[in-house]
C-alpha cells in the first residue's frame, strides 16, 4: 500500500503550495528518509521558482536540494546505512507528473545511498542542515588556494559568504567583511571577520588599506558573495596586483565590467560551482562538529510544514532580505 507524504510544490512562476504526495516505492539500493529539517537557499531555489533560471526546471516541480533525517527504511543493496541513522542528504525522488528540483523539501524522502552523509554526533540536525552553503563558501576558500599571510575582503555575508569568511579565518588569513545589513553584521563580527564594515556608511577601500603592509597595494584575495552584478567591479578595485577574485555568487542574465580593471592587476578569476570535489561537505560536518564552523547562530527562521508555502512566497518576494537562514521544520 503507497504511503503519503507533504511536499513543497512549485507549480508555477511564483506558485508554491503544500501537498501530499504518493511516496516512490523503494528501489535496489535506496533508502527512506524521515526528513527533520530542510534548508531553503534564496539565491538557487528562488531564481528558479521565479522564473530567472529555468534550464533544469520543469513545473510542477518539488524545489530544495539540502535537508537532514533518519533513515526508517533501507534496501538489503543499501550498504552501509542502517535504520536510525540521521543523515545529511542532497534531494529526493519523485512521481510523475511531479519532478524533483532537486526534491530536499519532502516529509519522506526517498534517494540513493551515493549522495548521503552520516550526520556527526556532535552536530545537532540544524546546524547539520545549514552546513552544505557553508560548504560551498569553503570550496571558493579552497580555490583561491587562501593562505595565512592573505588579506581577504568577503562581499556580502549570507550563508556562503559566512562560510567562507569562516573558512579563511580558519586557515589563518585576515578577514575583512562588507554587509549593509546591521544583524550580519554582528554575527561576521563574532563569528567570522577581524573586521567589519557597513559599506553605506564607511569606506571599504580606506579599510583594507588600514590593514595592509607597508608598500602593499590591495587584498590577496576578494570574494564576491552577495551576488550582486553591481559589485563585482568595485570588488575588483580592493584587490593587488596577481590577487586571486573569486564570483560565489549567483548572477541572473549576463554581467559585465570593465576588462581593463582586471587587466591591470593581472587578476585569477575564479568561478566555484556548488560545493566542490567530494569531501567538502564532509569536511563541512567536521567543521562543525570542532566548533570551527559557527552554523546555528545563521538561523534566522524555523518554519512548520503548516507555514511552508507562505514562507516560500515570502522569500520569492521583498521580504527575502530578512532570511538568513530559514529552516522547514518536517515534524512541525
Amino acid at each position: 500500500m503507497s504511503s503519503k507524504g507533504a511536499a513543497l510544490v512549485v507549480t508555477d512562476v511564483g506558485q508554491v503550495e503544500t501537498r501530499d504526495l504518493t511516496v516512490p516505492a523503494l528501489s535496489a539500493g535506496e533508502v527512506k528518509i524521515q526528513a527533520l529539517y530542510s534548508l531553503l537557499s534564496i539565491g538557487t531555489e528562488i531564481s528558479i521558482a521565479n522564473g530567472h533560471r529555468m534550464e533544469n526546471a520543469k513545473f510542477p516541480y518539488v524545489p530544495g536540494y539540502q535537508g537532514v533525517g533518519r533513515i526508517c527504511e533501507v534496501t538489503e543493496e543499501s550498504k552501509g546505512f542502517r535504520v536510525g541513522d540521521e543523515v545529511l542528504y542532497l534531494g529526493g525522488r519523485t512521481e510523475e507528473p511531479v519532478q524533483a528540483v532537486w526534491g530536499a523539501h519532502q516529509q519522506i524522502i526517498v534517494c540513493g545511498t551515493e549522495s548521503l552523509i552520516p550526520v556527526p554526533t556532535a552536530v545537532a540536525p540544524e546546524e547539520a542542515a545549514l552546513a552544505p552553503l557553508f560548504a560551498v563558501g569553503m570550496h571558493g576558500v579552497n580555490l583561491a588556494q587562501v593562505a595565512p599571510s592573505d588579506v581577504v575582503v568577503v562581499l556580502g555575508h549570507g550563508l556562503i559568504g559566512a562560510g567562507a569568511a569562516q573558512a579563511a579565518r580558519a586557515r589563518g588569513a585576515f578577514v575583512i567583511v562588507s554587509e549593509p545589513d546591521a544583524a550580519r553584521r554582528a554575527l561576521a563580527a563574532k563569528y567570522g571577520a577581524h573586521l567589519v564594515v557597513d559599506p553605506k556608511t564607511e569606506s571599504l577601500a580606506d579599510a583594507v588599506k588600514s590593514v595592509l603592509s607597508p608598500g602593499a597595494r590591495g587584498a590577496d584575495v576578494v570574494i564576491e558573495s552577495s551576488g550582486v552584478a553591481s559589485l563585482i567591479e568595485p570588488g575588483m578595485e580592493l584587490c593587488k596586483p596577481d590577487a586571486r577574485y573569486v564570483l560565489q555568487g549567483w548572477y541572473s542574465g549576463d554581467v559585465s565590467f570593465c576588462f581593463m580593471t582586471a587587466h591591470r592587476r593581472q587578476l585569477t578569476l575564479l568561478c566555484p560551482t556548488g560545493w566542490g570535489p567530494v569531501g567538502t561537505k564532509e569536511a563541512a560536518l567536521r567543521l562543525a562538529a570542532a566548533g570551527i564552523f559557527q552554523a546555528t547562530p545563521y538561523l534566522s527562521h524555523r518554519i512548520p510544514v503548516s507555514g511552508a508555502a507562505d514562507a516560500y512566497r515570502m522569500a520569492m518576494g521583498p521580504e527575502r532580505n530578512t532570511i538568513l537562514g530559514l529552516l522547514f521544520d518536517w515534524n512541525a
